[in-house]
């Protein structure tokens, strides 16, 4: 019986080998972005420093990527990226804020490299829950033009946000949408 079954997969005819390549058509999207990435970003690398801080960058990316990916839930995807943002950029603080309704927005993560910036807030650094008017703050401002917010001097800011930062002792902030 062995024999007979050998003999007539050997005898049946093979389908056709399918050429299958994955990642070297020259439409693909991801081929595409990594070819402007290389435009973009290592054309302009002059020196090894540059290049040893984009690499840090890279890595820290490809961290968060995979520490996302095998988060559980939500609110976990939210404490990676915040705590990542601290190491990648070098910042002091990094909230994570989500439109409630059309006047509010809820700061749901938090992260921060002193605890004393916290207690200033009176927040915990988990899931903070503070709720923050859109009308006269940052989050208002970067909501209606979608675009980063740069304040070099927190302290010249007539932002609601801006100047709680302000008076913990931190003076540069970025907003991003």
């Amino acid at each position: 019986c062995y024999e007979e079954v050998s003999k007539s997969m050997s005898e049946s005819p093979k389908p056709a080998r399918q050429n299958l390549v994955i990642g070297t058509d020259e439409t693909d999207d991801a081929m595409m972005d990594s070819r402007l990435f290389d435009k973009l970003v290592l054309d302009e690398v002059k020196d090894l420093e540059e290049c040893k801080t984009l690499l840090k960058r890279t890595r820290a990316v490809t961290l968060m990527a995979d520490r996302m990916t095998c988060a559980w839930t939500e609110e976990e995807c939210y404490e990676e990226v915040s705590k990542l943002v601290l190491g990648l950029f070098g910042v002091e603080r990094c909230s994570v804020a989500l439109v409630e309704d059309y006047e509010h927005l809820r700061v749901i993560q938090m992260a921060v490299t002193r605890v004393d910036y916290s207690k200033e807030m009176s927040v915990n650094i988990h899931n903070t829950g503070m709720l923050i008017p859109l009308a006269g703050s940052s989050f208002g401002k970067i909501a209606k033009t979608l675009k980063p917010l740069y304040t070099p001097d927190a302290r010249e800011s007539d932002l609601i946000d801006h100047k709680k930062i302000a008076s913990m002792g931190l003076r540069t902030i970025v907003n991003a949408p």
